[in-house]
């Protein structure tokens, strides 16, 4: 995965050099090792990383300068290719697919949205409210990202696990949401943080998250009874 590190630290600098990188979150797995170093380079938090790079912007988009994102990731190699449904734009390198996403409003809402600051068209999908609402900057590599609170995190990833339709990608989340969720709650305060978050969330999305809990993450079903 050093090559992978490479390019994505690469990317992570093009948007810092672009000014945009905290008005945007990175969310997926490639959040894990920026995890691990906030807590201290802890072995406790798994680093299982795929090759798909999610920014998440927001709703409406909020992006303070303008960045001409697909020029950028054209210089490092990456292709833009659309999807045939959806009018939304990811972009291909050999080793790594980098895709913006934004929360979709309202189930079915439709296609993709432009997001004009950075030049990109986002992918609408449910539930990312979460990571954008809760969501810290922090230090990495000698620059400051915007991520999901580790808690959100968790609680997006059991979210999710229901709509997923590929086995590997279910297996993944509930590996991810497990171990991420079980560090979280050797703490006190990181438990109760996660327990009070949980019980703000609607009743439709504490329902679901209980589902997947009860399957994946039994620790976390047992304080949600």
């Amino acid at each position: 995965m050093a090559d992978d590190d490479e390019l994505f630290l690469t990317i992570i600098d093009r948007l810092a050099q672009g000014g945009v990188l905290t008005d945007i979150v990175l969310i997926g797995s490639w959040v894990l090792p920026i995890y691990r170093a906030y807590f201290n380079d802890t072995p406790e938090i798994p680093v299982l990383r795929t090759t798909d790079v999610d920014f998440l912007v927001g709703m409406p988009p909020k992006v303070r300068r303008e960045f001409d994102v697909p020029a950028a990731l054209s210089e490092l190699g990456f292709e833009p290719e659309w999807a045939p449904q959806g009018g939304y734009c990811k972009y291909v390198h050999p080793e790594m697919e980098v895709e913006f996403l934004i929360p979709e409003q309202g189930r079915g809402a439709g296609g993709s949205i432009s997001v004009d600051a950075l030049q990109v068209r986002a992918q609408p999908l449910r539930f990312l409210s979460l990571a954008l609402d809760r969501s810290m900057v922090v230090h990495y590599r000698g620059h400051e990202i915007r991520v999901p609170e580790p808690e959100a995190f968790v609680l997006l990833k059991l979210l999710v696990i229901p709509r997923r339709r590929d086995r590997s990608k279910i297996e993944k989340d509930a590996y991810t949401a497990r171990f991420l969720g079980e560090y979280l709650l050797e703490n006190a305060d990181r438990r109760e943080r996660l327990i009070g978050m949980f019980y703000e969330l609607p009743k439709g999305w504490q329902q679901k998250i209980r589902s997947s809990a009860k399957e994946h993450f039994s620790g976390l079903f047992e304080l949600m009874k």
